[in-house]
């Protein structure tokens, strides 16, 4: 669950929850994570993802070399290797 540190992120930083899943499904997920609506600036979902659910964060409409993704699976963010952590 999220500490009481980490909620502080969103004044620090634009946190984006970015999953390959329809909205349906994720906002089940994300509202568990944020019942507020205060934890993440940006929620995008699978269409916001290329073919085959692959994040590219040329969606995002910004530089990407000031952004991470925190994801476990490396294959679906391929399109921004440089940009890839897998530790939470």
């Amino acid at each position: 669950m999220w500490s009481a540190s980490r909620i502080e992120l969103r004044s620090l930083f634009e946190v984006v929850a970015f999953t390959s899943y329809d909205q349906h499904m994720a906002d089940k997920v994300f509202d568990v994570l944020d019942p507020a609506g205060t934890r993440f600036n940006h929620r995008l979902y699978a269409g916001s993802c290329k073919q085959f659910g692959l994040k590219d964060l040329s969606v995002l409409g910004r530089p990407t070399g000031r952004v991470i993704i925190i994801d476990d699976s490396y294959k679906k963010c391929i399109l921004n290797p440089d940009n890839w952590h897998n530790k939470f």
